[in-house]
C-alpha cells in the first residue's frame, strides 16, 4: 500500500493546491524550527526502512538521506546541491518520482549495482 506525506516549509504558498490536487493533507513545517530536521524526523518515525522520499531543497537532504530510498528532483526553482549529493536517484519531476514508485521494476533496474 502506498501513502503519500506532503511535508512542506509551503516557501511558494501552494500547499493547499498541492494537497487537493494529491486529496490529501499536508503537513506545514513549523518555521521557527530547523525545517531539514524536522523533515528527518518525520521520516524516522515513518520507520525510514519503508521510505520513499521526493525533494529537491537544501532542506530535504537529510531527509532524503535518512529514508530507504531518496529521489530528487529537478524542480523549476533548481535542485540543492546538498540534496543531490544524498539521494539515490535523479527525476526529472515529482510525477516521473511517484511514477518510478508505482513501477518497482524500475526501481530495481535504476538501482541495480
Amino acid at each position: 500500500m502506498l501513502e503519500v506525506h506532503l511535508l512542506t516549509a509551503d516557501t511558494h504558498g501552494r500547499q493547499s493546491e498541492i494537497g487537493q490536487a494529491l486529496e490529501i493533507s499536508g503537513v506545514r513545517l513549523a518555521p521557527s524550527e530547523d525545517e531539514a530536521k524536522q523533515k528527518a524526523h518525520y521520516v524516522n518515525d515513518l520507520g525510514a526502512d519503508h521510505v520513499v522520499a521526493i525533494g529537491n531543497g537544501a532542506n530535504d537532504a537529510l531527509m532524503l538521506e535518512a529514508a530507504a530510498i531518496g529521489i530528487v528532483v529537478l524542480g523549476s526553482e533548481g535542485t540543492s546541491a546538498d540534496a543531490l549529493r544524498t539521494t539515490d536517484i535523479v527525476a526529472p519531476s515529482a510525477l516521473v518520482a511517484l511514477d518510478l514508485i508505482l513501477n518497482p521494476t524500475r526501481l530495481a533496474a535504476t538501482l541495480r549495482r
